[in-house]
């Protein structure tokens, strides 16, 4: 079978799907053995193909697992406003399923439509019991598991129930959950319960070595026509894309497209492939690594001094972030990430510079001028006035653009701001900084464009030597204001 490549996100089967085939192996022999005892969760980082794997494995076997008294059915959690909700879905596409494999029995539907009257929880045990009963074995998939978090009266005993139905013999019902957090920090958000515990996890990483050996042939044989060299356009897309399948198969399918519109050269087909990566990462991938607590640690792990504990390093493995990115250093996430934690590394530093300056302006002018200094510095120039007058607004709007929280009016002063204040009576701080006021001039106009820079557009990081420059002047002016005590 000819293999496709396409570009969405959506999920994918048949000729679209590519590899995993140990990963669908061990989903079919640990869910449709015949003890049936196994629940299985299916977790990884976003549009790793967690979904896609779990269709492949079992929705697109569907009609033959008919033939076992197996009956498959796919809920969207994510589609769902209410914790009621999925228990209705889950029992609305079993039911279906047991019509359209010919194994309902008029016990079945007199127990179906006893819960539909009640709605309680016992009598929808009831069914699943009545299904045990009657050698028919549900397998219900909670596709987006992730967004239990969000349902509006989600609450500990919804999470028992689920268990229950899968932990009694009498009812044995087979799930498989697919998500990008464990189910156990999902029961967190939610409270206590050990639904969790029935699990076996599989940990869904980017494909394996000897899937990239297949998806590369299968390219290759798609493209034979794309251009002769599919080597150096198969480096250009994994350059980017890795081992992901989302990215890898956006970038094999602009390469084919390219042929298709008889380019001169197919590789203009990877045209924008980069910034598209770059969107995820920043769009996708960080704000969930962010979310998960993962962003600080892959960063330490990878670029720092310190190495994370033992529980990290572990969590960052079952994701597929280590080792792979520790030995990628032609990757381009690997480069994203590193700009990433300089750009960090630089933030935290600049914040601690700001509050120190800020202190040292704000003693330095009280000490000269008393508790009334805003009056008395406001007339020294209009340029000063209009500056204040600004804090003063801000302030009056309740813009606090600082993580400090005081009545002063300086948690609403800009870099420039507090610059424009030192050097207005430069002979008042020349004593605690030091040096002349030229090489402060040079040194604080730098910082205020960085600093401006990384507050309006944090997504395009700025140049390695600005942020190794910047980041030298605070940790001069940080070890100068720990000299004179004010930080």
């Amino acid at each position: 079978m000819k293999k496709a490549f396409v570009r969405s996100g959506a999920i994918v089967s048949g000729e679209s799907f590519h590899g995993r085939e140990k990963e669908i192996s061990k989903i079919r022999s640990l869910v449709l053995r015949d003890a049936g005892t196994t629940q299985l969760s299916v977790e990884g980082l976003p549009h790793v193909g967690k979904s896609s794997l779990v269709y492949e494995a079992l929705m697109s076997q569907r009609r033959k697992l008919f033939e076992q008294r197996v009956v498959v059915a796919w809920v969207n959690v994510g589609s769902m406003l209410h914790a009621n909700d999925v228990l209705a879905q889950m029992a609305e596409k079993v039911r279906r399923g047991v019509i359209q494999a010919g194994l309902e029995t008029t016990a079945l539907t007199r127990e179906f439509d006893d819960w539909k009257r009640t709605g309680e929880l016992i009598a929808l045990e009831e069914y699943f019991v009545q299904m045990r009963d009657s050698d028919v074995s549900p397998v219900v998939i909670f596709d987006e598991f992730d967004h239990v978090r969000n349902l509006t009266d989600i609450r500990p005993e919804y999470f028992q129930a689920w268990r229950q139905f899968a932990y009694m013999p009498e009812t044995r019902v087979r799930y498989v959950v697919v998500s990008r957090r464990p189910i156990n920090v999902l029961e967190l958000t939610c409270g206590n319960s050990n639904f969790a515990n029935v699990f076996e996890r599989i940990s869904l990483k980017g494909f394996s070595e000897a899937d990239m050996t297949i998806i590369q042939d299968e390219f290759s044989a798609a493209g034979r026509e794309v251009c002769e060299d599919l080597v150096s356009a198969w480096r250009e897309v994994i350059g980017w894309s890795g081992s992901h399948p989302f990215l890898l198969m956006n970038g094999l399918a602009r390469l084919l497209d390219a042929n298709e519109r008889v380019l001169e050269d197919p590789l203009e087909g990877v045209d924008g492939f980069g910034n598209f990566c770059l969107r995820f990462y920043d769009e996708e991938l960080r704000p969930f690594l962010e979310d998960v607590g993962l962003l600080d640690p892959l960063l330490k792990e990878l670029f720092g001094p310190i190495r994370v504990g033992a529980t990290s390093k572990r969590r960052l493995r079952e994701y597929g972030l280590l080792p792979e990115l520790q030995g990628a250093s032609s990757s381009q996430l690997r480069v994203y990430l590193e700009s990433l934690a300089r750009t960090r590394t630089l933030w935290e530093l600049w914040s601690q510079t700001e509050i120190g300056i800020r202190t040292l302006v704000l003693s330095t002018l009280v000490r000269e001028y008393g508790d009334e200094w805003v009056e008395q510095v406001s007339a020294s120039s209009d340029g000063i006035r209009k500056r204040l007058g600004r804090m003063a607004e801000r302030r009056a709007r309740g813009e606090d653009l600082f993580a400090e929280e005081s009545g002063s009016i300086l948690e609403y002063a800009n870099p420039r701001d507090l610059f424009a204040l030192i050097f207005l009576r430069w002979d008042l701080f020349a004593p605690s900084l030091g040096k002349t006021k030229g090489y402060w001039e040079e040194r604080f106009e730098l910082l205020a464009s960085v600093r401006n820079a990384e507050a309006h557009n944090r997504s395009l990081p700025l140049a390695s030597a600005q942020l190794t420059i910047a980041t030298g002047y605070c940790e001069e002016i940080v070890g100068i204001l720990r000299g004179v005590r004010v930080i």
